[in-house]
C-alpha cells in the first residue's frame, strides 16, 4: 500500500548583494512537493529521477532506515536553474515528506542542515525552510550549517523578479569566481553587507539604493554572463527600486520596491530583455515568512 505526503516550499533569493553564501530570503513563489512511498518513480526524466533518489538515499541513511522506493510530483511556479532555490524546494520537500511518512520526527533545523549538506551552501536552504530574511552561520572548513538567525520581512516590501530564459547551474557559475580578491574590494563588500543589514532591519529601505554598487564578491563576474543583466538592475534603480541584486548565481534578478513602484520597475526590467530578444518570466511577489509547511 502506498502513502503520500505533500509540502509547500517557498522559493528563495540568496546573497542579496554581498551576503555570499550567508543571506537568504524566502519569497511567496512556491513548489508543492508530493512524495508517495511504496510507488517507484516512473518518470521519463532520468536526470530528475536520479536527483530524487540521491535525496532519498541521504534521508534514509541519515535516519538509519532501509531505502524505500518512492515517487515525486512537483507542482509550482519556481523557475528551474534560475537562482531562486528550485533545487532546495525539491530537496527540502522530499526530506520533509519522507520524515512525515516514516514518522522520524526530524526538526526543521535538522532538515535545513541536511539540505545544506546536499546543496553545498546554506543560504537558500535556511530561507526556504524557515521563511523570512535569514542569516546562516557556516562552519569554516566544511561549509556546513552551524546556526542561523531569522527576521520577519515587512509586508510593506514588494519584490520584482525577472528570470531570463538563460539556465545557470550553481556549480558552473562558481567556476567563474576569483580565487582571491584585493583587500580594498573585500572591505567594500563587507561594508556593503553591514550597511544592507542595518538599513533593512531598521526599515530605512530608501538607504539601500547604492548598496550593491560596492559588491565585488560574485555579482560582477556572474552578471557578465547574463546579457542585459547589469542594465536591468540599473534600470530598476532608475525607476524607483530601493535595492537590486542578482539572485544567487542567476540568471534571475531581484528588485525590492514599494508597492507604488512595482509596475514601472517591472516594465523597465522587462524592456531591457525584450530589446535584446531574450524571453524572460517576471513575477511580483511578497516575502514569505512561514517557510516550508505541510499541505493537508
Amino acid at each position: 500500500m502506498s502513502h503520500s505526503s505533500s509540502f509547500r516550499i517557498p522559493a528563495s533569493t540568496s546573497n542579496l548583494g554581498s551576503g555570499f553564501d550567508t543571506l537568504g530570503m524566502a519569497l511567496a513563489l512556491y513548489n508543492d512537493i508530493t512524495v508517495t512511498v511504496g510507488e517507484p518513480g516512473r518518470g521519463e526524466d532520468q536526470e530528475n529521477q536520479a536527483f530524487f533518489e540521491t535525496v532519498g538515499k541521504a534521508f534514509f541513511d541519515f535516519v538509519g532506515q532501509s531505502f524505500q522506493p518512492f515517487s515525486v510530483k512537483i507542482c509550482g511556479a519556481v523557475p528551474r536553474s534560475r537562482g531562486l532555490g528550485s533545487s532546495v524546494t525539491v530537496r527540502a520537500g522530499i526530506f520533509a515528506a519522507l520524515d512525515a511518512l516514516c514518522e522520524t520526527n526530524l526538526s526543521r533545523e535538522t532538515i535545513a542542515r541536511e539540505v545544506t549538506m546536499l546543496e553545498g551552501h546554506p543560504d537558500n536552504a535556511v530561507a526556504s525552510v524557515f521563511g523570512g530574511l535569514t542569516v546562516a552561520k557556516i562552519k569554516s572548513e566544511s561549509w556546513a550549517l552551524e546556526d542561523y538567525l531569522r527576521f520577519p520581512v515587512s509586508d510593506d516590501l514588494s519584490f520584482v523578479l525577472i528570470s531570463p530564459d538563460l539556465e545557470v547551474k550553481t556549480k558552473d557559475s562558481r567556476s567563474v569566481l576569483p580565487a582571491s580578491l584585493p583587500f580594498k574590494e573585500v572591505v567594500q563588500s563587507l561594508n556593503s553587507l553591514s550597511y544592507f543589514l542595518g538599513a533593512f532591519l531598521s526599515g530605512e529601505y530608501q538607504k539601500l539604493a547604492s548598496v550593491d554598487l560596492s559588491e565585488h564578491i560574485h555579482q560582477p563576474y556572474r552578471l557578465s554572463a547574463i546579457p542585459g543583466g547589469k542594465e536591468a538592475l540599473v534600470s530598476a534603480k532608475n525607476n524607483g527600486a530601493w535595492g537590486t541584486w542578482l539572485s544567487g548565481s542567476g540568471s534571475s534578478l531581484v528588485a525590492m520596491v514599494s508597492e507604488e513602484y512595482q509596475k514601472p520597475v517591472k516594465l523597465s526590467m522587462e524592456r531591457v530583455f525584450q530589446e535584446r530578444g531574450i524571453q524572460a518570466a517576471s513575477f511580483l511577489v511578497k516575502a514569505d515568512n512561514e517557510g516550508m509547511r505541510p499541505i493537508s
